[in-house]
């Protein structure tokens, strides 16, 4: 009974130092008030524009119209969504036009309330031919917008890179820097900073593609969204890098040795390094916020099976 008696406040103080323990872990920094994620702009055909079947030889009025919802954190503006429709005939349909531009503003998503939805309206629809049978066929909706990502990231800075004081508040050699994205399809997926020499330090990020659609150079699309598969302007984007005040002058090899311009994407994805000269910071190390934008023009597409009935047997 003594051997028990001598254990117990052993497991006690086990018990309380575990507890004491679980208090101590650090909850992560939020530097944004960024929603987050992926989403952009969410397309879908509304509820029976078009229906699934219609009739043959004009028997039948119907609409062709796109839901279409912002998910992101990026308003897009009046004409920057365009909307094209394929797989079917336009003079067969008796539609006036198979590209549409949107004639609203899109607003972006909020924390505390959700993005704008709209509709694109291709229209009254009437099949007027007369088939000899059902005829089924697919129509599809390609919808390009204007979209942008902004990351921000908390870099650290002084003027000698190399030299760790114990006044420092930050490491300049960090593989893990504090990164917050705005929701958007395209992200910033890795930030890394180091030293580069006593006065320098060399930052690296990565851009990816994290959804499905396609990505070109912004204002690649002007009145039609018809992917093309020779299209030179595909799979680039436009970068910028910034702080705040506007006194860091950074310079990027794959951006001309500037810190903005457009870069090209293989496979979706592109690392750019960054150098900036510290000569002109102060001695001790301090936290600076940066953003980085990227602007592109996205691509995404729905499709949907319509069967044209021939009215003669119905």
């Amino acid at each position: 009974m003594k051997l028990t008696y001598a254990i117990i406040p052993v497991l006690v103080i086990a018990l309380l130092l575990t507890g004491c323990a679980t208090t101590t872990e650090k909850t992560p920094r939020k530097l944004t008030d960024y929603v987050g994620g992926t989403g952009g702009l969410s397309i879908e055909f509304e509820d029976e524009a078009p229906p699934g079947q219609v009739f043959d030889d004009g028997e039948e009025d119907f609409f062709i119209a796109l839901k279409v919802e912002n998910e992101g954190e990026y308003t897009i503006e009046e004409g920057g969504i365009i909307a094209s429709l394929s797989g079917i005939s336009k003079i067969d349909f008796s539609l006036a036009s198979l590209h549409k531009k949107s004639n609203f503003d899109l607003e972006r998503t909020y924390l505390d309330r959700s993005g704008g939805i709209d509709t694109i309206d291709f229209g009254d629809a009437n099949y007027k031919v007369d088939l000899a049978s059902d005829f089924s066929t697919r129509m599809i909706a390609d919808v390009c917008y204007d979209y942008r990502t902004v990351a921000a990231a908390a870099i650290c800075l002084k003027k000698d890179t190399r030299q760790h004081k114990t006044a420092d508040a930050c490491l300049i050699t960090n593989e893990d820097i504090p990164f917050e994205n705005s929701a958007a399809p395209i992200q910033i997926t890795d930030i890394d900073e180091a030293s580069s020499g006593s006065n320098k330090i060399k930052l690296n990020f990565v851009i990816e593609n994290e959804e499905a659609g396609w990505f070109y150079k912004p204002g690649t699309f002007k009145t039609e969204c018809i992917p093309d598969d020779a299209n030179k302007e595909e799979n680039y984007v436009y970068v910028e890098i910034t702080d705040p005040a506007n006194r860091l002058r950074f310079q990027c090899s794959a951006l001309g040795d500037d810190n903005k311009g457009e870069v090209k994407m293989y496979d979706g994805k592109k690392q750019i390094s960054c150098t900036l000269d510290t000569n002109g910071l102060q001695e001790t190390a301090y936290e600076q916020l940066i953003d980085i934008k990227v602007d592109y023009m996205y691509r995404g597409a729905v499709e949907k099976e319509i069967t044209i009935q021939n009215a003669d047997v119905y």
